[in-house]
Formats: C-alpha cells, structure tokens, sequence
C-alpha cells in the first residue's frame, strides 16, 4: 500500500517541503537584520526559533522588544514589505523539492482532500501558488493568519476525517508539534531542523516516500 493509498486526506507545510525557499527567506533576514550588527544574534536566533510565526509578527516582535524601536509598528510594516521584495519573485522561481509536484499531481487525480498551511500570508501564499501553478493541488489554503492546529481541526471537521486518517508533510519542530497536539501522523523534510531522536518518519524529498510503502 503506497502512501497515497493509506491515508484519506493530505496535509501540507509550503516553504521547504514544496517548494526549496527556506534559503530564500533566511539570506533576506540575513539582510535586514545586518543593519543592525548589536542586534544582529538575538534578532537572527528570534527567526531561526519561531518558524511557525509570520514575518509580520516577527518585525512587530523585534521592532517592540529588540529594536525597541519609537515607531515599531511602522517600521514593521516596512519591513515586512520590504522583505515581501526580496523574496517574492526569488520564490516564484525557486525548484520544487524533489518529487513534490509529482506527488500533488498523483493526489489530485485521487480527489483526497489535500490542504496547505502556511506562516506566509495568505495573499502573498496565493500569488506564488498561482504563479508557479500550484493553487489547483489544494482544496484548502491557509496562510499565517490561520494557526497550523486550527487548520488541522478544520480538516478534521469539514472532511469528516480521522485523525489518523491523515498525513502531515512538515519541515519544522512547530509542524511536528502541530502533528502531534492533533493527532494526525507525521512525515518530516529536514529543512529547518533534521528531527534527531523523534520518532518519526524523515525523508530527504518525496522521492524517498517508496521506503514507507
């Protein structure tokens, strides 16, 4: 029995399991947090810990309470629009993870319920997935507005599922710890952490989901 075939519906992390941007959207942390070298380490290790929080709720942390900043929330804004510039089309043309569209394609022709959730906002998340062709796939889109445990709840419920009736690709310890507070069972990427002493399936890329059969 194939992955496809043992579980009923299918749950999607975007940055790092679909598509190879994680690179991206650090090296443009990377550079705004540069410009401001005494801050720079608590700043980058406030990032690299809360992956599962939007960039507009990261800006609006450290502009607050790092920066401290006289005007936090407009410098927020600014750069988080400014980060939306960096990244954007870098994005768009990023590859895909190996053997994740592939993967979608096999799924779409099943007609499981495939859902994805995102700490990108959801316009933003739109526009790349229209972009780059991927917004058919799924039959849901969340993006950081919409808490990973929520979205996983809302599956549940609209599809009238288990929830070991369904699998969860995610690359980071929030996706693992969203999987697990659910139910639902687990499939790791190694992206933004490796899953050392968890319990739990890891592959390279979906290229690897055979080993599972």
């Amino acid at each position: 029995m194939t992955i496809v075939e043992r579980y009923s519906g299918f749950f999607f992390d975007f940055d790092g399991v679909i598509v190879e941007s994680n690179s991206i959207k650090d090296s443009a942390f990377d550079m705004i947090f540069r410009r401001y070298p005494e801050h720079y380490d608590i700043m980058y290790r406030y990032h690299k810990a809360h992956n599962a929080v939007s960039r507009n709720e990261k800006f609006r942390y450290i502009c607050r309470n790092i920066l401290k900043h006289g005007n936090a929330d407009d410098l927020a804004r600014k750069l988080s629009v400014e980060f939306n510039q960096l990244t954007l089309n870098r994005i768009i043309e990023a590859p895909f993870v190996p053997g994740a569209e592939v993967l979608l394609e096999e799924l779409m022709a099943t007609d499981k319920p495939v859902w994805l959730c995102s700490a990108t906002p959801e316009i933003e998340l739109v526009s790349i997935l229209e972009a780059k062709g991927l917004k058919k796939f799924f039959h849901r889109i969340h993006g950081a507005e919409v808490e990973k445990t929520v979205a996983l709840r809302s599956m549940l419920s609209v599809c009238g599922l288990s929830a070991t009736s369904i699998c969860y690709f995610g690359d980071s310890p929030e996706d693992l710890h969203a999987a697990r507070k659910i139910g639902v069972d687990f499939i790791g990427i190694p992206g933004n952490t490796d899953f050392s002493g968890e319990e739990i399936h890891v592959i390279e890329n979906f290229n690897e989901l055979e080993k599972y059969v």
